[in-house]
């Protein structure tokens, strides 16, 4: 209030001088010294009271507008004959500018770098984000930012969905400090990840030690991602090895299908998902990895997607009853990603492999079971030939081989 009234009465001053005649105003030239002097004090206290608030830019201020005060002090008493220094306001003006000018300058780069570190912190939330919902969720969205994320905002597509887990996971960790637990895994996820990226796909979430991902082009991104993922394991562990650490080993499953991908949750809470029986059965067909021993398997809509199937070597598998799915899923195993002389004993014995499936599928269980020991022979190795063998023996229909 202070600065009001004292604006108000400058105000009031100079309309006095500008509507009556000189003579009237030189006889009340004492009045207007007056109300100087009082300016004079009320500014020197605001600027006071402003550096014990240690408001920004107080002090320049405070120095500068006490020069011109003092200089107009000096001009009050001049003209009333009691100072014998010549009039110097002029200069305290000129002092006081050049002091506002300072702050001015001062406000400008103090406004500068608070605006850069404003885009500083944006761009490192940005990248942030970024960690946590992937950039190419939100381009299938035909969003460019997170800001531009509503909830409901969803697309269908068609899409390969990857699932990856470390086999025995829960015996490993039970073994491991909950420190070594995450240093273990993301040790292990930091290897994983770029596999995907490099692909062209993205991880579309972490559950624990599986992998959940994306390939928006061919499934033979989404192929090649899981090869080079076996053969990164077997890099792993032999560094795992120099260090004393049991190796691991991690089962893959692919499957190629539409996808409904979007945003869900509530308003406060909001992450984006996919839903789907595709990403169902990707999940699922990664679990045959284990019933069956294997590394990697894909379904049959994969197989059927790929634009290169050559450049994979590939052998039936068998069909399963996905639960969930109304119809069996032929399932195929990617020989592929395995080490060269595994890979040559699988290669080698995978035609006749494939006739044992194909003749277990068709009810002729004894042809199946002598070819599936033929495999076994070549080699014993061969985890698929021996569930086959296992499961028609304890069904009792492989002693009918002999």
């Amino acid at each position: 209030t202070l600065p009001i009234l004292l604006l108000g009465l400058g105000g009031l001053a100079s309309l006095f001088i500008l509507v009556t005649p000189v003579l009237i105003y030189a006889d009340y030239l004492w009045v207007f010294h007056i109300l100087i002097l009082i300016s004079v004090i009320c500014s020197i206290y605001i600027w006071i009271v402003s550096v014990i608030s240690k408001k920004s830019g107080a002090i320049p201020s405070l120095a500068g507008g006490v020069v011109a005060c003092l200089m107009a002090v000096n001009d009050v008493l001049f003209y009333r004959g009691q100072s014998p220094v010549g009039p110097l306001f002029h200069y305290g003006l000129l002092i006081f500018i050049l002091a506002q000018s300072y702050l001015l300058a001062r406000m400008f780069a103090m406004a500068y770098e608070a605006v850069r570190k404003l885009s500083e912190n944006l761009k490192n939330t940005n990248a942030s984000l970024a960690r946590f919902v992937p950039s190419e969720l939100l381009r299938m969205l035909g969003r460019s930012d997170i800001t531009q994320v509503n909830l409901g905002d969803q697309v269908q597509e068609s899409m390969t969905v990857m699932f990856t887990d470390i086999r025995s996971f829960t015996t490993l960790s039970e073994k491991m400090s909950p420190e070594e637990n995450f240093n273990f895994l993301n040790s292990y996820l930091r290897r994983m990840t770029p596999l995907v990226n490099n692909q062209g796909g993205f991880v579309d979430k972490y559950i624990g030690d599986a992998v959940m991902a994306l390939f928006p082009g061919k499934p033979d991104d989404g192929l090649r991602a899981a090869i080079e993922m076996q053969r990164e394991i077997r890099v792993y562990n032999r560094h795992r090895a120099l260090k004393g650490y049991q190796p691991i080993s991690i089962g893959v499953g692919v499957h190629t299908g539409d996808i409904m991908l979007g945003i869900i949750g509530h308003e406060n809470r909001m992450e984006g998902t996919v839903i789907s029986d595709t990403v169902n059965t990707a999940s699922r067909i990664e679990r045959l990895t284990r019933k069956y021993g294997v590394m990697i398997v894909i379904s049959d809509a994969a197989l059927a997607a790929l634009q290169d199937p050559d450049d994979f070597e590939i052998r039936l598998l068998g069909r399963v009853k996905v639960k969930g799915r109304s119809t069996a899923l032929q399932v195929f195993h990617v020989l592929s990603g395995y080490s060269e002389d595994v890979r040559a004993l699988y290669l080698s014995t995978r035609s006749r492999f494939e006739e044992a499936v194909n003749m277990a599928l068709s009810g002729q269980y004894p042809e199946a079971a002598r070819a599936f020991e033929e495999v076994l022979q070549a080699n014993p190795m061969d985890s698929a030939a021996h569930f086959y063998l296992e499961r028609m023996q304890r069904a009792g229909v492989a002693e009918l081989a002999g």
